[in-house]
């Protein structure tokens, strides 16, 4: 299934191309900053910084790309500069780097960040010293656990996969799942499931919806445990193509 991501309004996106600088660049140097996408580099001297950003030098309509690295010169002026990837409709990717998710990516000399869907095409690259850093919780999916005397474990997702997960922490036994999608989650119909140790899925019930397989956040609170009322969890699913 296809995954996009949400442009919000405090994110900063345009059309407006810059021209191209250094095709294919170099390594860069001390007043530049260099974004590598596979074998390709789009390179920007420091006049060039912005919003407009320009397009993903070196990269065609027929290349993918798994990944992103921003490399920052020392005489840029702000050390902790982000850059954006986005797509032709000038939507931003989603990446992760180690426990980070965002959609926009820093140096910070810890090497590359990897596109949350596999095998993207970057058409433009952005730039900008006025980009910040996200809240995590804003492009996660949290999953929270609890059970009796106030057992309570929460496990994090990224969106726009499918992805299984133990609960961080204990296995329960637990009673109720709270699960909460990021703001900035495109699909905020998102779904997950949690499944016993033995690997048979928990049905859950809230409010009208009676013995579900799958559960939501709709911004309703808990869902609580029907079939059956308690169970350790041995996994947590959480993916894009599960339906209500």
């Amino acid at each position: 299934m296809q995954y996009t991501t949400l442009l919000l309004a405090a994110v900063s996106a345009t059309t407006a191309f810059a021209s191209p600088y250094n095709y294919g660049g170099g390594h860069g140097g001390k007043n530049e900053v260099v974004v590598t996408l596979g074998s390709a580099k789009t390179v920007f001297s420091e006049h060039e910084l912005g919003p407009h950003g320009k397009p993903a030098e070196g990269i065609h309509s027929w290349n993918t790309v798994s990944n992103i690295n921003i490399q920052v010169g020392k005489g840029i002026a702000k050390q902790d500069l982000r850059c954006q990837a986005l797509d032709s409709a000038g939507v931003p990717y989603v990446a992760t780097r180690g426990d980070n998710v965002d959609i926009t990516f820093a140096d910070g000399g810890k090497g590359p960040w990897k596109f949350v869907k596999p095998n993207v095409h970057v058409a433009k690259v952005v730039c900008d010293p006025a980009f910040v850093k996200v809240a995590p919780s804003d492009l996660k999916l949290t999953v929270q656990l609890s059970g009796p005397d106030e057992l309570a474990t929460q496990t994090t997702f990224p969106p726009g996969v499918r992805e299984a997960k133990a609960p961080i922490g204990s296995q329960g036994p637990y009673n109720s799942v709270t699960l909460t999608v990021g703001k900035l989650v495109a699909k905020q119909d998102y779904r997950c499931k949690v499944l016993t140790v033995t690997g048979r899925t928990i049905k859950v019930s809230r409010g009208d919806n009676k013995n579900k397989k799958t559960f939501g956040d709709g911004g309703k609170g808990a869902w609580t445990f029907s079939v059956p009322m308690e169970a350790e969890v041995g996994s947590i699913v959480c993916d894009p193509a599960f339906q209500a």
